[in-house]
Parts: structure tokens; C-alpha cells; sequence
């Protein structure tokens, strides 16, 4: 029984630091979307997403479907802001004589030149979008920052403007996180 208590004394502490860990926030290695949708009548999608984006930074986001080389959009763009907790989301309507259909995907896009951008997501990220590419020298010229980089998500426009794209098949049914907006 000695043996029992010990062993159990010893363990708690370790499980109690496994509980702290998993409970602190963790930092991205780079800016990042993350994004969910779910589609529970024709006529609407809700989605839910993340990111460690400047707060107030807006992401615009769009149902579209594959169509040939590029995309048939379902839906008009909506720019939704990132909260002081790193969370988006809204509902979105398809465009007008149209319906939401089976295998669909809700399109996250961010960049300096969507949507209205605040001056603060600017200073901290950069006119093009620049810093996106977390690369540490500042040296490297605007047009070899995609070569250089390690986000998975950046991708470049003309220009030379940065952004990042999350993309997500639009779930059909199931229930939704009650604590989502």
C-alpha cells in the first residue's frame, strides 16, 4: 500500500504540469488562418477561425468551388475582423439566384490590400504584407521573400503584395460549438 501511495504522490505532479502545459497559449511559428464552415440549410454557412494575425486585422472570406483552372464563387467576398483573442467568424449568404450546395469550400484570405486594413495591422506587418513571410533579415528583397520563407500558407499577388489563404471543405450537418458567435 506504501508502494501504491508513493507512486501516486509522484505521478500527480507530473500530470498536474501536462494539464499547465496544455493550458498555456502557444505561439505559431508563423502568421496563420485557420478556418472551419459548416453549411445546415442552402441558404446559409457558418464558419469559425482562428488566427494570430494583429487584432482588428481583416480576413476576407469566400464560398467558392473548383472550376477548371480557378473558382466558381458561391458567395460575394465578406471581410470579418480577427478579436482581441485571436477568433473570427460569421454567417454567409450565396449570391442572389444561387445555392449552397454539397462539397463546397470557404476560402480565408488576408492581405494588406482585402478588405480595409488598420493602420495598426500595417506598422506590424508591413504595406505589402512583407513581414508575413517571418524571414529575420530585412535585407532580402520583396520579390525573393516566397522563396525564402517558411509559411506554408503565404502565397504573392502582383505587385509584390503578400498574404496568406486558408481553404476548408464546407462540412454538411452535425452540430456547431455552442460558445461560437
Amino acid at each position: 500500500m506504501k508502494h501504491i501511495l508513493v507512486i501516486g504522490i509522484s505521478f500527480c505532479p507530473a500530470i498536474l504540469l501536462g494539464v499547465a502545459a496544455a493550458q498555456r497559449n502557444l505561439p505559431g511559428p508563423t502568421y496563420y488562418i485557420a478556418i472551419n464552415a459548416q453549411r445546415s440549410d442552402p441558404h446559409e454557412i457558418r464558419f469559425l477561425g482562428a488566427s494570430n494575425l494583429p487584432s482588428g486585422s481583416e480576413i476576407a472570406v469566400q464560398v467558392s468551388e473548383f472550376f477548371q483552372g480557378g473558382w466558381e464563387d458561391y458567395s460575394d467576398n465578406m471581410c470579418v475582423a480577427v478579436d482581441e483573442h485571436g477568433f473570427f467568424s460569421g454567417n454567409i449568404r450565396p449570391q442572389t439566384n444561387m445555392k449552397f450546395k454539397n462539397n463546397l469550400v470557404l476560402r480565408a484570405d488576408f492581405g494588406t490590400r482585402l478588405c480595409h486594413q488598420p493602420d495598426g495591422t500595417l506598422r506590424v506587418l508591413g504595406k505589402h504584407g512583407e513581414r508575413l513571410a517571418n524571414v529575420d533579415n530585412p535585407k532580402i528583397p520583396l520579390e525573393q521573400l516566397d522563396s525564402v520563407s517558411r509559411n506554408p500558407q503565404l502565397f504573392r499577388w502582383s505587385g509584390w503584395y503578400y498574404g496568406l489563404e486558408a481553404i476548408t471543405r464546407v462540412l454538411t450537418g452535425g452540430s456547431w460549438p455552442e460558445n461560437s458567435k
